[in-house]
């Protein structure tokens, strides 16, 4: 056993084992009846203690004949079904949803399943309901190619009904609630080991040492691994958007407050491959980012016959369980009637005595061999000639046998609710309405087959549409195919949006030469599946080719009016070409219907100079709306340029304010000084008159400065300076002379 495995690995693999029995417990009575409807269907319809009484017999071997009559009921409704395709149909159901992206939807769906092979898988399915009450097919992606990185996404058919389980807890007929499920694979040792390298050799060691504990997982020389499905749910926090989009909370866009809020469950889907003692790959507990799926159930999908709910216990069957208890009785009533016919006495020679002498071996062999002359001796009775020797006539077969046979019949035909008309068998029915009945009646009694069948698929294309967008997350070509079969292609863009910026599901967009491209965006929108039922498409052409075919017989009118729409229904080469050539011979006012090239170029063309004048229309506002943000642009400019200078007005003040107080300061600095050298009355006199002048030339300085910053004029700040310092200047002179004065006087 690996070393690597910790006790979480171990709880896991235990939680697969106890999951595992319990889909078998579940299930098993179900198995087994299906297994018995399958050998019902392979002809081994004896129960073998009394077919091995009845070849044994002492008194010599007893037939033990099977005349089948189940299989060509389970095959009419099989092939019906075939003949009578079922549809994926895609609708929007919300307002940002798109008819022209339903209809791609419609494409990569059907583009899926003829790569896929699907009908293959829902035949199979449907035919594993029909006769043993289950079937399944599964869904998975697939890199497209091996040097791709894109998916695509695969319907699978699982052949064998008995590998697969699903959660016996689930309600849903086409296990959409299921939480977990087991695709099983039995395959050799060798190829086991060679497959997953040490894994598998570290599984097949642990099952050495296990013993007979997991002996449903391998054996002598096989190892039984599966595929495991699980639900994990996470309990979220969800938003309800003002744009009344929803999303989680972890996902509102910066900047955007919730209207409202709720707790809900996200499921995912986790895969993991297994065996019961060891993890393969995909999901682990120590490496839980494995197995990470797309899918949001289990994509294992089943399609059930009769269901029958019995105090929890789900009883599940096909069309032929009910009807095997009347096959046994025609069985053996076939094999009696037949051992009764064999045994009987064969019809005897009446002859008078003497009438065959020497010719009694020859007469003894007559009912062995076939003998052409048959001679005898003429007898005469009291001289009448006795006639020749005659054969007695056979006995007649036992009513009872045939009526017996007859009720077996009709018994079979009622347990599975199909009747002769419905076979194509000669019926009491005679006119066409009471046959049309009948089949009828015989397609009511099976119809709840192909309605589960329709509810399974539609749950299939539901997680098809859903997983497309998860998918398909890059810019790229997608190739589609029409209800006719014909294969295109359709432009996708993930980040398709709208002048608005608004994501968009549908757009067209101007080309080259006139050509419109439309693209699509298949992430916006929600979109539902229905299902539609009925013939093919090449079916129903054929039909409609017949019916217009038969109409125009009587009505030459009709072929002059619409005989290029009922040739080029046909399907046999040359129609076309018919086709076009009647459809020259019509009238102007009937050509409308399908354009021609030239037309659809100058609608094309049309189309394009609407658009054009569209787009002119969108130029002018565009740049009507340039120019007055011009204008904008220029209000704001003018505002700027007004700010700058009214900053530029401040600064000059500044500085010259700063420049000011240093001349004022080295003033009053200078005449501190000369008061200190005055000595009398007269020079403080002389020296206060000096600075009473110079006091009101700053006051005078200071007025003019502030009505310059009112005014918004800077151009006068640096004159100012330059004058006042020429004054302060002569002023500074002036004082320096008091002061030589002020000394000489005292010396």
């Amino acid at each position: 056993m690996s070393e690597e495995k910790t006790e979480d690995v171990e709880s896991f693999l235990k939680i697969v084992r106890d999951n595992y029995k319990l889909c078998v417990d579940a299930d098993r009575e179900n198995r087994e009846r299906a297994r018995e409807a399958l050998n019902f269907r392979d002809l081994n319809q004896w129960d073998a203690k009394t077919k091995a009484e009845r070849e044994n017999d002492p008194e010599g071997a007893r037939p033990c004949l099977v005349v089948d009559k189940l299989n060509q009921h389970v095959l009419q409704v099989v092939n019906d079904h075939r003949q009578n395709k079922v549809q994926i149909k895609v609708r929007p159901v919300d307002d940002k949803g798109d008819v022209e992206t339903a209809k791609i939807y419609d494409g990569i769906l059907r583009h899926i399943q003829d790569r896929s092979r699907a009908d293959v898988a829902y035949d199979t399915a449907f035919e594993c309901a029909v006769d043993g009450g289950f079937g399944y097919w599964r869904l998975l992606t697939e890199y497209c190619d091996p040097m791709s990185f894109e998916q695509e996404f695969r319907i699978k058919r699982i052949r064998n009904r008995f590998t697969t389980y699903l959660d016996p807890a689930r309600q849903e007929p086409d296990g959409s609630d299921a939480n977990f499920g087991f695709i099983l694979y039995k395959v050799q040792k060798t190829d086991f080991k060679k497959e997953f390298g040490k894994k598998g050799d570290d599984a097949v060691d642990a099952f050495a040492h296990e013993g007979k504990e997991f002996t449903d997982w391998y054996g002598n020389d096989w190892v039984v691994y599966a595929e495991y499905f699980f639900k994990q749910k996470t309990s979220e926090t969800l938003c309800l958007l003002p744009d009344r989009t929803t999303c989680l909370k972890s996902e509102v866009p910066e900047g955007v407050v919730p209207v409202a809020s709720r707790r809900t469950d996200i499921c995912k889907i986790k895969w993991s491959k297994v065996t019961a003692t060891q993890i393969l790959d995909g999901y682990s507990p120590d490496n839980k980012d494995n197995g990470e799926t797309i899918f949001t159930s289990i994509p294992v999908y089943e399609v059930v016959g009769n269901e029958l709910d019995i105090e929890g216990q789900v009883k599940l069957s096909g069309l032929i369980r009910p009807a095997m208890d009347a096959q046994r009785v025609d069985n053996y009533s076939t094999s009696a009637f037949i051992e009764n016919v064999a045994l009987a006495p064969r019809s005897s020679y009446v002859a008078a005595v003497g009438q065959l002498k020497g010719q009694e071996a020859l007469w003894k062999s007559a009912n062995r061999r076939n003998i052409s002359v048959l001679q005898y001796h003429p007898v005469s009775v009291d001289g009448v000639i006795v006639p020749a020797p005659k054969r007695e006539a056979p006995p007649g077969v036992s009513q009872g046998w045939l009526s017996v046979l007859e009720q077996s019949e009709h018994n079979i035909q009622a347990a599975m609710g199909r009747y002769n008309a419905s076979l194509g068998a000669p019926s009491n029915e005679t006119s066409g309405r009471a046959i049309q009945n009948r089949n009828r009646e015989s397609d009511t009694g099976s119809f709840h087959f192909s309605d589960n069948l329709s509810r399974t698929l539609r749950r299939t294309g539901q997680d098809i549409v859903d997983g497309i967008p998860k998918i398909m997350r890059f810019a790229t070509v997608a190739r589609i195919i029409g209800e006719d079969g014909e294969i295109g292609s359709a432009t996708l863009d993930p980040d398709l949006k709208d002048a608005k910026g608004n994501p968009v599901a549908y757009a067209e967009i101007p080309g080259e030469n006139g050509k419109i491209n439309k693209i699509y965006n298949l992430g916006v929108g929600k979109y539902d599946v229905t299902i539609v039922a009925g013939p093919s498409y090449t079916t129903r052409r054929l039909e409609s080719a017949d019916a217009m075919m038969e109409i125009s017989r009587g009505n030459k009118e009709f072929m002059a009016q619409f005989g290029d729409i009922i040739f080029k229904s046909q399907d046999w080469p040359g129609a076309d070409k018919i086709a076009e050539r009647f459809k020259k011979m019509l009238p102007p006012e009937l050509k409308d219907d399908e354009p021609t090239d030239l037309e659809k170029q100058k609608g094309q063309i049309k189309q394009a100079a609407q658009m054009l004048g569209q787009k002119e229309v969108e130029l002018t506002d565009a740049a009507e709306q340039i120019q007055q943000m011009g204008k904008e642009n220029q209000k704001i400019r003018t505002e700027l340029e007004e700010k700058a200078r009214a900053l530029e007005l401040e600064a000059q003040r500044i500085d010259f304010e700063k420049k000011y107080m240093v001349l004022k300061e080295q003033f009053f600095k200078q005449v501190m000084q000369a008061k200190e050298k005055a000595h009398n009355a007269e020079h403080e006199a002389a020296l206060n008159e000096v600075v009473s002048k110079v006091e009101q030339m700053f006051a005078d300085h200071e007025l003019q400065m502030r009505e310059n910053i009112l005014n918004g004029v800077t151009e006068t700040f640096g004159e100012m300076h330059k004058g006042l310092t020429d004054k302060m200047q002569g002023i500074s002179d002036h004082l320096g002379m008091f002061e030589v004065q002020a000394d000489a006087n005292m010396n």
